[in-house]
C-alpha cells in the first residue's frame, strides 16, 4: 500500500497548531510529521500537548534551521523509513490553509503521483490584510517567476505545497 504524508514545519507555534492537527486527523488516517524547528520553551507546550497522538511523528531541531531545512528533515525521514512513499503535502502550522484545500491537493497528488516531478503549490486569496512587505514580496516574485519560467503563478509564497516521490528523489 502506498503512503502519503502531511508535513507541518513549525517555529514557535500557538494553540492554532493543536487545532490544525486535530482537524487534519479527523479526515487523514496517514502519518503527520511535525518538525519542531528549534522552538522556544514557552511554545513547546503545544507540541507536548499532542506528542502522544497516534500517527504523529515529531522531529526536533535543537535550533531554528528554517522552514526549508525542516521540510528536508521530514523528507529524509520519509525516504529512509517508507519505501512505498507516494508523496506528501506541506501545511503551515498557523491554520491559514482551509482543510478542503489540503485534501483537494492530497487527492490531486494521489491521482497524478506517477507523473514525473510533480510539484503542486496552493494559492491563497491574497488581500491587503497580509503585511505590506509580504504582499509586495509576493507580487514581485510572481512577476519574476512568471517571466523566468514562462508559467502563470498566483502565489509563490504559499506554505501549502505537495511533492510526489519522483520530485523528492
Amino acid at each position: 500500500m502506498l503512503k502519503s504524508f502531511i508535513i507541518i514545519p513549525c517555529y514557535n507555534p500557538t494553540k492554532k497548531l493543536v487545532a490544525v492537527i486535530t482537524k487534519i486527523q479527523k479526515r487523514f488516517k496517514g502519518i503527520i510529521i511535525l518538525i519542531d524547528d528549534g522552538n522556544f520553551i514557552k511554545n513547546k507546550k503545544y507540541i507536548y500537548s499532542i506528542y502522544k497522538r497516534k500517527n504523529l511523528k515529531i522531529i526536533s531541531h535543537k535550533s531554528n534551521m528554517g522552514k526549508g531545512a525542516a521540510i528536508k528533515s521530514a523528507l529524509k525521514y520519509i525516504l529512509k523509513n517508507y519505501k512505498n512513499f507516494e508523496g506528501c503535502v506541506v501545511v503551515d502550522a498557523d491554520g491559514q490553509h482551509h482543510q478542503n484545500d489540503i485534501f483537494n491537493i492530497l487527492k490531486y497528488l494521489k491521482k497524478f503521483q506517477y507523473k514525473k516531478n510533480l510539484f503542486i503549490m496552493g494559492c491563497r486569496n491574497i488581500n491587503k490584510k497580509i503585511p505590506f512587505k509580504s504582499y509586495i514580496g509576493n507580487k514581485i516574485s510572481i512577476i519574476i517567476y512568471n517571466y523566468l519560467l514562462n508559467f502563470k503563478f498566483y502565489d509563490t509564497q504559499t506554505g501549502l505545497r505537495a511533492y510526489n516521490k519522483k520530485f523528492v528523489i
